[in-house]
């Protein structure tokens, strides 16, 4: 998405104006995914005893068949784990990190994720100050980073030194592809010249 534009004059030089653009770089994470999971984490062990012992667990003597009294066992287990503890659904895109992770941003985020789950469990009021401070001493230079890896390499996949069948695939790795941009060429008819015709004032998404 091409996110502004505009024109300067380049003097003597030429009698065109210089049209340039700043495209908005979207990456593509691809479709997403589904993983199912149960979070056992926060049961209550009475609670679920007192629904087990409601259970008519004495059913199995009834059965003749060792496997049926397996069967009807594992049903009633099944029905309180679908009670207690139903089965949710997670989306997720990436599996795999992009280039520009490195270790060292990895280690960061980490004490990160530590630090800020430290200051919310911390019940004394000065010491969940300490950790406040330290988390967002840290949270500022996780994003600093951050921004300073993903810059580095735009720039060395859009560098213009690059062959041109290199740069154009790197571009479609961004998720810039040739029919995108040949149906989003944007005219802007304030941009016409006194003498009626229009001199590049085309912009497109790159």
């Amino acid at each position: 998405m091409l996110s502004r534009f505009s024109q300067i004059s380049l003097g003597s030089f030429t009698s065109h104006d210089m049209i340039f653009g700043c495209y908005k770089i979207k990456i593509n994470k691809g479709k997403s995914k589904e993983m199912h999971y149960r979070n056992f984490k926060n049961i209550s062990s009475e609670i679920i005893q007192s629904a087990a012992s409601e259970q008519n667990w004495n059913l199995i003597y009834d059965f003749p068949n060792v496997d049926d009294q397996v069967n009807h066992v594992n049903y009633l287990t099944n029905e309180l784990i679908e009670k207690f503890c139903p089965l949710k659904i997670c989306r997720y895109f990436n599996e795999t990190r992009p280039e520009w992770f490195t270790l060292k941003l990895e280690r960061m985020i980490n004490a990160r994720n530590f630090l800020f789950s430290a200051m919310k469990h911390e019940k004394n009021p000065v010491r969940k100050m300490n950790y406040k401070s330290t988390y967002c001493h840290l949270r500022n230079k996780v994003n600093t980073l951050k921004r300073k890896l993903k810059w580095s390499h735009f720039m060395k996949h859009l560098n213009l030194n690059l062959p041109n069948n290199q740069l154009w695939k790197n571009l479609k790795t961004f998720g810039v592809t040739k029919s995108d941009i040949a149906s989003k060429w944007v005219v802007d008819e304030k941009f016409i010249d006194n003498e009626g015709g229009k001199h590049g004032n085309a912009a497109s998404n790159i």
